[in-house]
């Protein structure tokens, strides 16, 4: 399967390509603009195959970061026909197993390979865990929450080298972006639903009579004790 090549830059067709990115980007900021919580992984489900459809990828993906446990997880990932998903092989994975890798993202630096059989020795231990997946040629945008790597969009090719438009990265990075803002929202949300939950809690198991009352003394809500 071959890739979008690489253009020169004055190549006529850069255009139109770089027009339907642009509508692209539209649907998604336009998307993500509303998207309601209990929506948001379908929405990010539609985006990840789009994208993938769109740079012409055998793989898209997103994956999540975990700092507490120095691992990562895949949370979306979306497959051409015919290509074997990674899904199950990406729970749970330890930051260190791709230590170069990692280190281009952790930094928010794109980690983009085009050919992983011209990967010098430094990198034996990246190009094991790519050849566990059959992974040929690599590309990984970084999003960040607070400063901090939070995650990629990342894209896999496993029929053989790619050479990534960098009208594509660029694009992308906006994506990125965007989907930061979207998943900083959701996790400042279910902070605030946590948070809800446990004064309930701690409303309705109080020892003592506690009740919520509006401006005017109607009682709207009272513990058992009361």
């Amino acid at each position: 399967m071959a890739l979008w090549p690489k253009r020169n830059d004055d190549d006529p067709g850069n255009d139109a390509r770089t027009g339907a990115f642009e509508q692209l980007l539209d649907r998604l900021f336009a998307r993500f603009l509303s998207v309601a919580t209990h929506e948001l992984d379908d929405a990010l489900q539609s985006t990840v195959a789009e994208l993938g459809r769109f740079v012409g990828a055998d793989r898209s993906y997103i994956i999540r970061y975990d700092w507490d446990s120095s691992t990562t997880t895949m949370t979306h990932e979306w497959c051409a026909v015919g290509v074997a998903p990674s899904f199950e092989m990406e729970q749970g994975v330890s930051m260190a197993t791709a230590p170069q890798q990692q280190q281009r993202l952790v930094a928010l630096d794109v980690n983009q390979i085009d050919d992983v059989t011209l990967l010098g020795p430094d990198w034996d231990d990246d190009r094991r865990y790519l050849d566990d997946e059959n992974i040929t040629a690599i590309l990984e945008v970084p999003f960040a929450i607070d400063g901090r790597l939070s995650g990629v969009i990342g894209f896999d090719s496993v029929t053989g080298p790619v050479h990534w438009r960098s009208s594509d990265i660029t694009a992308l990075k906006a994506v990125a972006s965007l989907l930061a803002n979207v998943l900083a929202r959701t996790v400042a949300e279910g902070a605030r639903d946590d948070t809800i939950r446990e004064l309930r809690a701690v409303f309705g198991d109080a020892p003592v009579p506690l009740m919520l009352l509006d401006r005017n003394g109607v009682v709207l809500r009272a513990n058992q004790m009361a």
